[in-house]
């Protein structure tokens, strides 16, 4: 924590000299009498012609004015920007160049050391280099001395302290080095030291403490090293005080004496000492900053400082509790006691500090509850309670006033031992963060001060921990992660329409994640991991384009990852360990999800139980397949070419051929339709052929292969009754939703539509319905042995040629299938199963035909033979071997699943 050395450093360098200007002007006012000296109007030109007018330093803004621009040989010198006359001798008194975007490098000869009557020398904020040179204590009227915000170099010459008559010396933001010369101690009439930002070594000179007349010394961000002079305890006068970041070592020595000391900093040196008991006595006193030190032991009481409007004592050593020390009228804006050894509870004396804006208690061992009792601070903005021993619920017990933490716009509970659910009102109180704020107007707090300090916080920030040196006024964040709390995400979260930073990681939370998290147009960084929150990461959070981190890693999520820009260009990491998230940056694919990943964890009953009728399963699921094969096989070879039953061999069981086909339907790769991702698709893809009719130069729809007739391995098609693509259309149905379907739903990989746009209930009839629908159309009845369904009496048509070559349409009237899935299979297993008696081609009786009865018919004698029990023989066979070979097949599957969970 330090003073501004920005914008409001200017104020503060400035403050003495504007001062000083003021008197000067009063005192002498414009020339009247006398004009510039011509030597010293040269000399001025000539100084001007050493330097360029180039762009000006970022920090004076609106102050920037080139001076140097109206110095001409035709107007009187006394009249230029920035110079001023003695009006007595007319001679220049005043050269203020300060914002004058002035670069070059100072030479040993400048002629601006031959104007000896210096009173005012500003020349800060600009681009000069080089080193001072020994001429500069020539200036022996010289008051005010002002080189900040430049590039000066070297050490500072020995001969400045010539100048007896100066009273402000301003040398900050340069680069030099070497020691203090003790020579200044001489200069008794100075007021005020500014030696910030530089590179000075070795000690503070002793001789600084004969400066009586002393009021504000810098000297922040150096190396000095040793101890603190004791001789400082003789600048009664001292109002500021400021020797952070140094190397500074030993005790702080005591400064009673300095009664109006208003500021003292001594940050991030190596002070080893205990608490300061004679702060009490400085009663004036409005900062105090000890942080990063090494500050031990218990806390005093600092009851008499009733003035103080900072307290940052954090990085240290400090033990024990914090004291009841805050009274009515306390005037305190911040308190940052981090990083500490601190036990027990918060004062409530804090409640009486009404203008407290920041409050800091991280990384200590402070035992107590949510402190409520501090909602009544109007100006509260940041709340800091991270890691601490902080318990119980975040329930307010009693009810809460629309004026509770009103300006509230940070709080970092996080890793403490709350519990129990989060209350929907918690996030309803925090009304700062309501409304979008205007990001273009960048204020700080506590940047109206007279001596603003910077507020330093450390906050989680996109998986980050990031040090805010200065706190904005629009940075909103809620921190609530490392906790014990459960139950869902209350949905009032959405009320924080400004929220940029928002972790509730490494809870228990539970439930879905709230869509109303979209409404969060300016979030910036999401962080949900180490959870049990489930169902799907809401799409809406994909359109969110402020966020730039987002993590859910560690949770039960299922689902696709939203397509966001902002969620695929996350890390994996952020997504790693869910149930079945699926998508970018995932390697896993999105399709249909495996009925497996949705299901609960089954108990140890349940797989008992499921081993002990593993094989009766296993049983079951051959049994179907091999009746049917085995009825279809024979069927064929009997009707067909009994000669091509020798000829099947293992290596065309994936080959697509009439043999397994009888129906020309959708070419489909045999990988292709056994991945779930595909198997929609191929679904809607064959329901549109069977309606276009057309089938030229067949290409698989998924990977576009082309190829002939059975001319491939690996290649199948829709209607083929192969028992492993027959359950994978059976897998692919039983995968459906059970009761609603995503509307506009699409294939992930071709984008093909598969469902209408508006939702619809119980999905998996409505893909029976639209399979029924499409394979049943009667412009497939047109084709030569494919059979059509009437839907009104559930009779079958199907067409075939009599022995005299005639075209005639047969019917066969079936039960009534009401089961929807015996409904949607109807189509593929119609067109393959073998022809029954009833429904075969009736033949002409020959011994009938000369006796006028040509058109009667009468079925063939359904007698056995010794072909058909050869054939009946052959079935059972088929089916007593397919059953075996199917039979095994289940059982290795079945057995892997379960392998494969025991492992899971």
């Amino acid at each position: 924590m330090h003073i501004s050395q920005y914008g409001n450093s200017i104020p503060r360098s400035l403050s003495f000299i504007f001062l000083f200007l003021f008197q000067f002007e009063t005192v002498f006012p414009a020339p009247t009498g006398h004009v510039c000296h011509p030597e010293q109007r040269d000399a001025l030109l000539e100084f001007k012609n050493e330097f360029e007018i180039g762009k000006p330093s970022y920090i004076c803004g609106d102050s920037f004015v080139p001076k140097t621009k109206s110095w001409a040989n035709n107007i009187d010198c006394c009249y230029w920007d920035g110079i001023k006359c003695d009006p007595k001798s007319g001679k220049v008194i005043v050269v203020d160049l300060f914002c004058s975007g002035l670069h070059g490098r100072f030479h040993s000869d400048s002629k601006l050391f031959r104007i000896q009557s210096l009173r005012f020398l500003d020349l800060s904020y600009n681009d000069f280099s080089g080193q001072i040179l020994t001429s500069v204590g020539n200036f022996s009227q010289l008051a005010t001395l002002c080189l900040s915000y430049n590039n000066f170099v070297g050490e500072i010459p020995s001969s400045l302290g010539n100048l007896s008559n100066l009273k402000f010396l301003q040398l900050s933001h340069n680069n030099f080095i070497g020691e203090i010369p003790s020579s200044l101690g001489n200069l008794s009439n100075l007021i005020s030291i500014d030696f910030y930002h530089n590179n000075f070594v070795g000690e503070i000179p002793s001789s600084l403490g004969n400066l009586s007349n002393l009021n504000t010394l810098y000297l922040s961000d150096n190396n000095f090293v040793g101890e603190i002079p004791s001789s400082f305890e003789n600048l009664s006068y001292l109002d500021i005080l400021d020797l952070s970041h140094n190397h500074l070592v030993g005790k702080l020595p005591s400064l009673t004496r300095l009664s109006i000391l208003r500021f003292l900093n001594v940050e991030s040196n190596i002070i080893s000492d205990k608490f300061p008991s004679w702060l009490t006595s400085l009663t004036n006193l409005r900062f105090l900053i000890l942080s990063f030190n090494s500050f031990h032991g218990p806390i005093q009481k600092i009851k008499s400082l009733k003035k103080l409007e900072i307290i940052d004592i954090s990085h240290n050593h400090f033990n024990g509790t914090l004291p009841e020390v805050f009274a009515n009228g306390c005037n305190l804006r911040t308190l940052h006691v981090g990083h500490n050894e601190l036990a027990g509870k918060l004062p409530r004396s804090l409640s009486k500090c009404s203008y407290l804006e920041v409050l800091n208690m991280e990384h200590n061992g402070i035992s107590d509850t949510f402190p409520f009792w501090l909602e009544s601070l109007q100006s509260l903005q940041v709340l800091v309670l991270h890691s601490n021993e902080f318990h119980g619920s975040l329930q307010h017990h009693h009810p809460k006033s629309a004026s509770s933490f009103p300006e509230l716009h940070i709080i970092d509970i996080s890793y403490n031992y709350f519990s129990g659910i989060l209350p929907f009102d918690f996030f309803v109180y925090l009304r700062a963060m309501y409304s979008e704020r205007n990001r273009s107007e960048l204020k700080y707090i506590g940047e109206e001060r007279v001596y603003y300090q910077d507020d330093s916080l450390v906050l989680l920030n996109k998986g980050v921990e990031i040090t805010y040196t200065r706190i904005l006024t629009l940075l909103t964040a809620v921190d609530i992660s490392g906790n014990r709390l459960h139950g869902e995400i209350p949905k009032s979260i959405d009320l924080l329409k400004s929220l940029i930073v928002l972790n509730l990681s490494s809870n228990c939370f539970t439930g879905d994640i709230p869509s109303s998290l979209a409404n969060l147009t300016m979030l910036e960084s999401l962080d949900l991991s180490h959870n049990k929150l489930s169902s799907q990461i809401p799409p809406a959070l994909g359109y969110l384009t402020s966020l730039s981190t987002v993590r859910v890693s560690h949770n039960q999520l299922v689902g696709p990852i939203p397509q966001g820009v902002q969620f695929q260009t996350q890390d994996s990491s952020s997504f790693e360990d869910n149930l079945g998230l699926c998508g970018r940056p995932l390697d896993k694919k999105c399709g249909d999800v495996d009925t497996e990943q949705l299901q609960e964890p089954e108990s140890v009953e349940e797989k008992e139980e499921e081993e002990k009728v593993f094989s009766w399963t296993a049983a079951a699921i051959a049994l179907a397949p091999g009746v049917i094969l085995g009825l279809t096989i024979g069927h064929f070879v009997t009707l067909q070419n009994p000669q091509r039953l020798m000829k099947i061999s293992v290596r065309h069981q994936y080959k697509a051929t009439k043999l397994y086909c009888f129906v020309h339907k959708v070419p489909v790769c045999g990988e292709c339709i056994c991945f779930p991702e595909h198997q929609t698709c191929v679904v809607r893809t064959y329901s549109e052929w069977v309606i276009d009719g057309e089938y030229d130069q067949p290409k698989c729809c998924q990977c576009q292969a082309a190829f002939d007739e059975g001319g491939a391995h690996q290649l199948t098609r829709l209607g083929c009754l192969h028992a492993i693509h027959t359950s994978c259309l059976v897998s692919l149905i039983k995968s459906l939703p059970p009761h609603t379907a995503p509307p506009g739903y699409a294939c992930p990989t071709c984008s093909t539509p598969i469902w209408p746009p508006k939702m619809v209930k119980d999905a998996g009839s409505r893909l029976h319905a639209q399979l029924r629908e499409a394979i049943m159309q009667h412009v497939a009845a047109a084709r030569k042995g494919i059979p059509a369904v009437d839907r009104q009496n559930s009779e079958t048509l199907y067409y075939a040629d009599d022995e005299d070559g005639n075209k005639k349409k047969y019917s066969r009237r079936g039960g009534p299938l009401r089961h929807k899935f015996l409904r949607a299979l109807l189509p593929f297993w119609s067109s393959a199963l073998p022809t029954l008696p009833v429904t075969a081609p009736p033949r002409k009786d020959p011994t009938k035909a000369e006796d006028g009865s040509e058109g009667r018919v009468r079925h063939r004698s359904s007698r056995m033979d010794i072909r058909k029990i050869l054939l009946f023989l052959a079935i059972i066979a088929c089916m007593g071997t397919m059953g075996i070979l199917y039979y095994r097949l289940a059982q290795r599957v079945i057995g892997q699943e379960i392998t494969d969970e025991e492992q899971q």
